[in-house]
C-alpha cells in the first residue's frame, strides 16, 4: 500500500479510505465469483472485505506488478464506494480495470501484460483500448464508452 501511495492518485485513494469512517479489510479467503480477488462491499454498502488469498499463494507466478495491479483495482472499488457508486456494473469494474492497471505502470515501467484474450478481436480491442486511455493526455469519453461496452466480450478475467 506504501508503494500505490507512492503515486498521486494512489495518494488520493488510499488518503480518501483512511479518512473514512468506514473499514476495509484483506482477507486470506477466495473470491466468490472466481476471480483472483475480489472487493466485495460491507453490510449496508460500508466497508468491505478485499478477498486476496490469491497474493498469498506460494509458487504463484504473480509478480508483484501483477499483484500491485490486483490491490490498487480492489482498494479503487472501495473509494467508489465511499464516493457513492454503489452495485456492480460494467463501468466501475473498467474504472477498476484502469486505476490498478494505471498505478502499476507509474511503479514497475516495463509493465504492460495483455488485458483481454489476445486470441479474441474483442479481447484485442479491449486492450489496445486501455492502453490507449492510459495513454492520452486527455480523456477520451467515446472511447471509455467503448472499452466498457467490449469488457463483457473481452475474456478478461473478473469479467461479470
Amino acid at each position: 500500500m506504501t508503494n500505490i501511495s507512492s503515486v498521486d492518485n494512489g495518494a488520493t485513494v488510499i488518503g480518501a479510505l483512511s479518512d473514512s469512517k468506514e473499514v476495509f479489510d484483506f482477507s486470506n479467503t477466495t473470491s466468490t465469483t472466481g476471480s483472483p480477488m475480489e472487493f466485495e462491499p460491507g453490510k449496508k454498502q460500508k466497508g468491505g472485505t478485499i478477498h486476496a488469498a490469491y497474493l498469498l499463494q506460494e509458487g504463484g507466478n504473480a509478480t508483484e506488478a501483477t499483484k500491485t495491479e490486483g490491490i490498487a483495482h480492489e482498494l479503487f472499488h472501495g473509494y467508489q464506494q465511499i464516493n457513492g457508486e454503489k452495485g456492480n456494473d460494467l463501468n466501475k469494474e473498467v474504472a477498476g480495470f484502469l486505476f490498478g492497471r494505471g498505478i502499476a505502470q507509474s511503479l514497475f515501467k516495463d509493465y504492460n501484460p495483455t488485458m483481454g484474450n489476445p486470441n479474441t478481436p474483442e479481447g484485442q480491442q479491449f486492450n489496445t483500448n486501455v492502453n490507449t486511455l492510459l495513454n492520452n493526455q486527455t480523456f477520451d469519453q467515446k472511447l471509455h464508452s467503448e472499452t466498457v461496452s467490449l469488457f463483457p466480450k473481452s475474456g478478461n478475467y473478473g469479467s461479470k
